[in-house]
């Protein structure tokens, strides 16, 4: 089926520029040293846009404005040298959406009408002053669409229909500021209109118009239960007049132009479906995160947010570390008992590089006992960032199994009563129970500004490409589910998108529900692969049956051939068995570190200056040519082995004789003899202070 993305009031960004440059004090040059030719801002932008279904109907929650055109307008009117310039934006977005509710839930019967006066549009708010406007009687077109949107939106149409002298309702006699207050107040719900004091209880909204007025069998077409209706190119262009005269932006952007997107989109199996979608990108997500970072400053916002937030100049550099300069800081962070027991399963022949592993083990160190906190790992492409944060992920998991592995029974991980309430439709009841305190903490959320960088991370750790070949073959952790998400072979369920509301929604069809698009399916009915079973089939599978009386078995025919029916019950894991399992893991895991941890006291001891003098290295002698091992580690404590005295060099065997060295003398020798390189042969293993 058919999706519409509508664009309306569609401006140039560089009348955005210009209009900014407008306002600077005089003689400033907006950007120094710039040729103008490259000042010229390309691209376009729109007053607001919204989502339509197949037939023309708005989707809920799609419907945006811009936050740039809003700025835009105030730049002018008050200005940005007035104590709350930019308030309002968050109350206009939400009135929107509500005169678009009501809007379409009334029909308007658009069409060229003969001008009258004393009509009500004339009394909305941004309508005064406005003489000769065009008007109709009772419950006229124009009547309809003031009560619903304004004035400049019945001049607009009232233009569009060739009365030209409605055009002069897109001008605006009052302030900028309280022409938006004034229509925001108006599309407030009835009751918060009672309550905010006002002495009609009205809010200044006209009446409308009476049920048995001229529109009664138009509006009789939308009763209750009819649903909205569609959008005509009349209501786009009454809607871009109001939200341009609003905002004030009319002479400054001139947004006159609608324009539709269109493309196909699959329609929903049940038409009973609740048909969402993702709103059109207008608006930058910063700044409603922002609000609430600076609302929340000087409070409780937790240890990594207030580390980012430092200012420079309360940071003590004199703390710091360079740990390129003091090597022996960065041999201690990864000493055996700081390197977490979990690991990601790769071949064990690549282990992190030194500094990879550096970062992990001071990252977990810095967590440890704490509500969490900040590290920052930089570095080019391809130098093991994402590597790095696959080893963090499995120590992490880790470190709650542990916790988990305390627990006699599943259940013991919940606690307290549960949260309970509806969905957001109302129909259904739902309930969330209460998690272990312990248990959380260990959860990871990947942002960026580039989309490609956390696509990166999410495509690539549930890939079964991931592992290692040893790996491959016996890793799973419902493989089946995490291959429909990451849309190719996977080993496990251990990432996905949940980005936007789109992504939330295929997230919860295909991982809760088992819910497959057509073309999906059908594939896995070629590969003769049984259906996708989702996570709340899976867990229902694990849900003891409730027991017979008296604990026997089927007791009636009925229950007999649903028993047959449902086929052999399906294993359900044993919650001993993995316990005992994972704590056999953990014990081998703490056997080896203790271990590595007595070598690396051995391995520290052997390496320390002895007292009073400096530090000293002393080289074995190199292997002969056949050797096939590397040279014995040798060490001493104590002063140095003396060097032998000078003297003579010794007799050696004539090698093609044999003869004993007092019948040979071969020619003089230099001593000592020169020092010599020792290279080991390629076939040695070449390790670093690896544990």
């Amino acid at each position: 089926m058919w999706r519409h993305e509508v664009y309306c009031g569609v401006f140039d960004l560089e009348l955005l520029r210009q209009a900014m440059i407008a306002v600077l004090p005089a003689g400033t040059d907006p950007d120094p040293g710039v040729p103008q030719t490259e000042l010229v801002l390309s691209g376009q932008s729109a007053m607001f846009a919204l989502v339509l279904d197949d037939e023309g109907r708005p989707l809920e929650d799609t419907s945006v404005i811009s936050a740039c055109a809003w700025a835009t307008g105030r730049l002018f009117d008050p200005g940005p040298s007035t104590p709350g310039w930019l308030d309002g934006f968050e109350e206009l977005d939400d009135a929107f959406g509500g005169a678009i509710d009501e809007l379409t839930a009334t029909a308007i019967p658009y069409g060229p009408t003969a001008p009258a006066a004393g009509t009500a549009y004339e009394r909305w708010p941004g309508s005064e002053g406005a003489a000769g406007a065009p008007g109709a009687d009772g419950g006229g077109w124009q009547r309809l669409l003031a009560e619903i949107l304004g004035g400049a939106a019945v001049g607009a149409v009232g233009a569009l229909f060739g009365e030209v002298a409605g055009a002069a309702l897109q001008g605006a006699a009052e302030p900028l500021v309280r022409r938006a207050a004034d229509w925001v107040a108006a599309r407030r719900p009835a009751e918060e209109q009672v309550d905010s004091g006002r002495p009609d209880g009205t809010g200044g909204v006209p009446e409308r118009a009476s049920a048995d007025g001229p529109d009664a069998s138009a509006e009789a077409e939308y009763g209750a239960g009819a649903g909205p209706r569609a959008l005509g190119f009349a209501d786009l262009v009454a809607l871009t007049a109001q939200i341009a005269d609003l905002c004030g932006v009319r002479d400054h952007l001139r947004p006159q132009v609608v324009r539709v997107r269109s493309r196909l989109v699959h329609r929903p199996r049940d038409p009973r479906t609740k048909v969402a979608a993702t709103p059109p990108f207008l608006n930058s997500l910063l700044p409603p995160d922002l609000a609430r970072v600076s609302a929340a400053v000087g409070k409780d916002i937790g240890p990594a947010l207030e580390a980012y937030l430092t200012e420079l100049d309360a940071v003590d550099v004199g703390a710091r570390t360079d740990v390129r300069r003091e090597r022996g800081v960065v041999l201690e962070g990864v000493a055996p008992d700081l390197v977490p027991a979990g690991r990601w399963p790769a071949p064990a022949r690549f282990p992190l590089a030194l500094s990879q592993q550096f970062a992990v083990d001071r990252m977990l160190a810095d967590r440890a006992g704490t509500e969490g906190g900040m590290f920052s790992v930089n570095g080019p492409p391809g130098t093991g960032k994402t590597t790095m944060l696959r080893d963090l992920v499995a120590a992490l998991v880790v470190e709650r199994a542990a916790v988990l592995a305390t627990f006699d029974r599943p259940s013991q991980a919940f606690t307290g009563p549960a949260w309970r309430g509806k969905d957001r439709q109302g129909r259904h009841a739902r309930f969330v129970s209460r998690l272990d305190p312990r248990l959380t903490g260990f959860e990871i959320v990947v942002t960026s500004s580039n989309n490609g960088a956390v696509e990166n991370i999410t495509a690539e750790l549930p890939g079964i490409g991931a592992l290692g070949e040893y790996w491959q073959a016996g890793t799973d952790h419902f493989s089946d589910l995490a291959s429909a998400l990451l849309g190719g072979p996977a080993w496990g369920l251990v990432a996905a998108v949940l980005g936007n509301k789109a992504n939330r929604k295929e997230f919860g069809d295909r991982f809760w529900w088992g819910r497959l698009p057509e073309k999906e399916t059908d594939a896995r009915k070629a590969a003769e692969l049984p259906p996708l079973r989702g996570m709340r089939e899976v867990l229902s599978d694990w849900i003891p049956p409730k027991p017979q009386p008296g604990g026997r078995g089927p007791v009636t025919p009925a229950d007999e051939v649903a028993a047959a029916a449902a086929g052999p019950a399906r294993p359900v894991p044993s919650w001993t068995d993995a316990v005992v399992a994972f704590r056999t893991a953990q014990a081998e895991v703490e056997r080896l570190r203790a271990g590595r941890a007595r070598l690396a006291g051995a391995l520290a001891a052997v390496e320390s200056p002895w007292p009073g003098s400096g530090s000293r290295t002393w080289k074995p002698p190199c292997p002969g040519p056949t050797s096939r091992s590397p040279p014995p580690l040798r060490s001493w404590t104590g002063p140095p082995p003396p060097l032998p005295a000078p003297g003579p060099p010794p007799r050696r065997p004539r090698p093609d004789t044999g003869r004993p060295p007092s019948t040979y003398r071969g020619p003089a020798r230099s001593w000592p003899p020169p020092a010599r390189t020792c290279r080991p042969p390629v076939n040695w293993p070449r390790t670093t202070a690896s544990t």
